[in-house]
């Protein structure tokens, strides 16, 4: 907006100048003009008069001869330097006396006999008679030539009609500039509205009607519109919308039709190459549909009629029991139900499956059918099972040992996974209680020997393994000194890097050194005290 308030604010600057500059020169040029006119004729005049007062004052000195008495009446010209030549014929057609460059006169004009003037540019040519009583005694000719003074006042008005113009339209200027705030600060207060309501579409904004002139009342007319204005665009954009959304839905019409049609292709393609079960049974428990790969987890041929088969044909006893009590009423009242069951092979053996079940309802928020999908991990149960059975194993064997075993994530010293029951028969603290507490382990330790401890988690992963001796104490506050051998072990995306480690009870083994080394020193007393005997 600020773009067209100067474009408005400049176009009134530019009329007002304009108007001023051609009222001025108009002005400037008929003074000129006229003035121009004025000082011709003024200079034709004075030049006139000074021709017939010397041809009055050239009589006595024609009648008595007197050629010198002319030719100095005929000097009293160059007052007025405009006459350039000067000339008295006689009748006879001698020339008799001369001033200045008579040359100039034209050779013809001794063959006038009155009066008269011509006038070629800037030229004057005149003839005058000399008479004395009536009678011509000869003609008096003068050339002048008014070019030089004439141009030097005509430059000088020229410059005073410039300097006029120049300060005349400063002046205007000024002046368009003050009348800027009466004429273009309402329309610009106007055009900003309508800015607003054009780029905000707000309606509610409205322009500032003061004043008692027609921009008020273009005002007023402006904001009268804004209401129905707003009317007729909340109509226009609503048939816009819904005709759109009907060209939208004309559109989705074509194109799902078209896609639903793919897509079902596609989706049984999908299906029919799954190597998950996937099945559907109406609301009356009838098969309605297997897949391949349910077919071949029955033991069922490609051709086999399923029309007659019935959900409890699907499932060994104790799986029907469950798709039927819990299963189904699950799925139909929140959707979906998932859960482990089992399938029953033609030849007759289980085949374990986790199994979702998806209602479908219709309009009426009736069953129409339920959707089954079926997964086979009895190779799943099987690694599990015997992976149960190996910790079972490892659990029994590391049970049997007479140290504490433990395995921990590495990052998280005291953050254990697993510790074996030895922790109560060594320092009096269940598993559980062991494994409760983050701080309990470094807690126990002598305080003398955490130096000891505290570096195992970087030595383990550092040289992938970490032993030290150290005492701690007991639930009950006993001392009792502990050997640690952990060992790294590199995690994987599953399972992250863990210490594997064992803290052997080795108390007895130092109290046992410390009587040795007591016995060692009482024997060499004994025997450096029987050898100075």
């Amino acid at each position: 907006m600020e773009a067209g308030g100067n474009s408005i604010k400049r176009r009134i600057t530019l009329m007002v100048l304009a108007i001023s500059s051609v009222l001025l020169i108009l002005a400037g040029i008929s003074l000129f003009i006229l003035q121009a006119w004025s000082l011709r004729q003024n200079y034709i005049r004075q030049i006139e008069a000074s021709a017939d007062l010397t041809s009055r004052n050239l009589a006595a000195s024609v009648i008595a001869r007197d050629r010198s008495g002319a030719e100095q009446t005929l000097g009293s010209l160059r007052i007025l330097p405009e006459i350039n030549g000067a000339a008295i014929i006689l009748d006879d057609g001698k020339r008799f006396a001369t001033y200045a460059d008579d040359q100039m006169l034209a050779a013809g004009l001794g063959q006038h006999t009155s009066s008269e003037s011509i006038i070629k540019g800037s030229s004057l040519t005149l003839a005058r008679p000399i008479e004395d009583q009536g009678k011509r005694l000869g003609m008096l000719f003068l050339s002048a030539d008014f070019s030089a003074p004439y141009s030097e006042l005509l430059l000088l008005y020229l410059g005073i009609l410039l300097f006029v113009l120049f300060v005349s339209l400063v002046f205007a200027f000024f002046l368009a500039r003050w009348f800027h705030g009466f004429v273009s600060k309402p329309i610009l207060k106007l055009a900003e509205v309508a800015r607003k309501v054009a780029d905000e579409r707000d309606y509610s904004v409205r322009a500032d009607s003061s004043g008692d002139d027609e921009v008020r009342v273009f005002t007023g007319a402006f904001n009268n519109m804004l209401p129905r204005i707003q009317e007729q665009d909340g109509k226009l954009q609503k048939a816009q919308a819904e005709l759109r959304e009907k060209l939208k839905s004309l559109h989705l019409e074509v194109t799902e039709r078209a896609r639903a049609e793919s897509e079902l292709r596609k989706l049984t393609a999908i299906i029919d190459n799954t190597p998950d079960f996937i099945g559907t049974i109406d609301s009356l428990g009838r098969i309605r549909y297997l897949n391949a790969a349910a077919r071949n987890m029955l033991g069922l041929g490609a051709n086999s009629n399923i029309g007659s088969m019935k959900l409890s044909e699907l499932h060994p006893p104790w799986a029907t029991k469950l798709v039927s009590t819990e299963g189904i009423p699950t799925a139909i009242h929140a959707g979906s139900w998932s859960g482990e069951t089992a399938i029953r092979h033609t030849d007759g053996r289980e085949v374990h499956v986790s199994e979702v079940i998806i209602a479908h309802k219709g309009s009426n928020g009736g069953l129409e059918q339920l959707s089954m999908v079926m997964r086979d991990f009895s190779e799943r149960r099987r690694a599990e099972e015997a992976l149960r059975l190996a910790e079972l194993k490892f659990r029994g064997f590391v049970e049997q040992l007479p140290s504490i075993t433990y395995q921990t994530a590495l990052g998280n010293a005291c953050a254990l996974s697993y510790v074996s029951p030895q922790v109560f028969t060594i320092l009096g603290y269940t598993p559980e209680e062991w494994m409760e507490s983050k701080e309990l382990w470094a807690r126990q330790i002598h305080p003398d020997d955490k130096y000891v401890r505290s570096p195992a988690e970087t030595t383990a992963r550092e040289i992938g393994r970490f032993s030290g001796e150290y005492r701690m104490f007991t639930k009950d506050g006993e001392l009792r000194w502990i050997r640690e051998q952990a060992l790294f072990v590199s995690g994987n995306a599953e399972m992250p890097d863990s210490i594997f480690g064992f803290l052997i009870d080795i108390t007895d083994t130092k109290l046992n050194d410390a009587r040795l080394a007591e016995l060692n020193t009482k024997l060499l007393e004994t025997s450096r005290m029987a050898g100075m005997a």
